[in-house]
């Protein structure tokens, strides 16, 4: 955990005051006279008591103490040397005579502190002795027994408390089993963390009693990692225990994707199952997510059962863009099995519009030529147009086509002689029942001839 993290914590459980106050040794003395650090009163995972005794009627009048009130704190850092900006000063509030106190919370695990007691003039700082402390390492709270049970998407662990559970517990912090499919996060630092992507997280309360959970919707045939852990409630300190291993049962040869046969909003999904058929009140589901966007969304459709064969058609899909698909397994509610995944691409209506190169080219006009294929657009041809500029990316000039034997003709006029122009022809497509769209061919050029 950061050291600014452990402040705005300090601060707010205790009302502290904050001072960045440099760290010039030319306007600070160092006098134990006056100000003395006191050895911590207690240590704890992620918080210390720390004290200071201080002797202000000691101070010589030269310092100009009379006039200027007086603040107590102590200083803590992360090195000896008490940088520039890695000091940080909690002022002390209910000071009981000579003595005053600070409890600081949000310390990381198994980490070593330097602090020293200040008395803050104003214009200078006196110092006491520069002491340290370290915090305890964080222990494991639990144990976790080999998986049990594990079948083509479940397993099931059994934790067992340990002995200093009940006492993290109530220090705020969680333990339980973490489970992924790459061990390499497990060797992550366990301090001033702040993503686990790719870990996921099972928590127990204490009980001195076993408890057993189960990991759902894993993937079939897939080796995952798993390990105890104990970990601060947002988990940006986390200690894992060793790294064991398990793989799922394999659904090779008894559940598969054989072909998704893709249009442009409509796909044909064949597969096959060697399932027992024995296994009751089975569904099989075919399941597909756009993974081209930023926010994908998973939909499914109940598949068709022939023997072992199994069928499914798709609907309300969006052309040019890529899916994600894979068949499950589902039993009263549960994903029992699952297939490996696939992926296919919806197609482009615009590569059906079959645009030839410029024809009839003069200084100042051409013709361009088109075909709209009966596979994507079907009946009446005669609603084409042509769009063309001299900037690829900005074809701003427009012109309707019309129709000239089994072609879409456009006439290109005032044009610029020896100029480069490009085009592209659109097309409306319907796709469904009441839905259609406008899409465009690819992008052609030519150049005109000089006058």
């Amino acid at each position: 955990m950061n050291m600014n993290k452990i402040w705005i914590i300090a601060i707010f459980a205790l009302g502290f005051m904050t001072s960045c106050n440099g760290d010039d040794d030319s306007n600070k003395v160092n006098d134990g006279n006056f100000i003395v650090t006191s050895q911590p009163s207690s240590v704890g995972l992620t918080s210390v008591v720390l004290a200071g005794e201080f002797y202000p009627d000691r101070i010589p009048s030269a310092y100009g103490t009379q006039y200027t009130p007086l603040s107590l704190g102590i200083e803590l850092s992360l090195t000896e040397a008490f940088y520039d900006g890695s000091v940080y000063p909690v002022y002390a509030q209910g000071i009981q005579g000579n003595h005053m106190e600070v409890t600081l919370y949000g310390l990381s695990p198994d980490t070593k502190y330097y602090y020293r007691a200040f008395i803050d003039m104003g214009t200078m700082k006196l110092y006491g002795e520069k002491l340290s402390f370290s915090t305890p390492a964080l222990q494991l709270a639990c144990n976790v027994d080999d998986p049990a049970d594990i079948s083509f998407t479940t397993a099931s662990f059994t934790i067992r408390s340990n002995e200093v559970a009940s006492a993290l517990l109530s220090q705020g912090f969680i333990f339980g089993v973490a489970y992924s499919t790459n061990k390499d996060l497990f060797s992550k630092s366990i301090n001033n963390v702040n993503d686990w992507t790719g870990i996921v997280f099972q928590n127990i309360g204490y009980t001195s009693e076993p408890v057993t959970i189960t990991a759902n919707d894993l993937e079939s045939g897939q080796t995952y990692y798993y390990c105890a852990y104990t970990a601060s409630k947002d988990y940006t300190v986390c200690q894992f225990g060793p790294v064991k291993s398990f793989t799922t049962e394999s659904m090779d040869g008894l559940l598969a994707i054989d072909a998704v046969n893709a249009k442009f909003v409509v796909a044909e999904v064949t597969g096959h199952t060697t399932f027992p058929e024995s296994a009751k009140g089975i569904r099989y589901v075919f399941n597909y997510s756009q993974i081209d966007v930023s926010y994908a969304t998973r939909n499914e459709v109940i598949m068709n059962v022939d023997g072992n064969s199994l069928t499914a058609v798709v609907k309300n899909l969006n052309p040019c863009h890529r899916y994600e698909c894979w068949i499950s397994i589902v039993q009263d509610g549960s994903t029992i099995a699952q297939s490996e995944k696939k992926e296919f691409e919806t197609q482009n209506p615009g590569d059906y519009i079959l645009l030839d190169d410029a024809t009839d080219i003069t200084a100042t006009t051409a013709v361009v030529n088109c075909m709209l294929s009966p596979y994507a657009f079907e009946g009446d041809q005669s609603g084409a147009l042509v769009y063309f500029a001299q900037d690829k990316n900005n074809l701003i000039r427009m012109t309707s086509t019309r129709l000239n034997g089994d072609h879409l003709t456009a006439e290109l006029t005032g044009l610029q002689p020896n100029t480069t122009y490009y085009y592209c022809a659109q097309a409306l497509c319907i796709l469904s029942f009441g839905l259609g769209d406008w899409f465009y061919s690819g992008v052609k050029s030519f150049t005109t001839l000089p006058e």
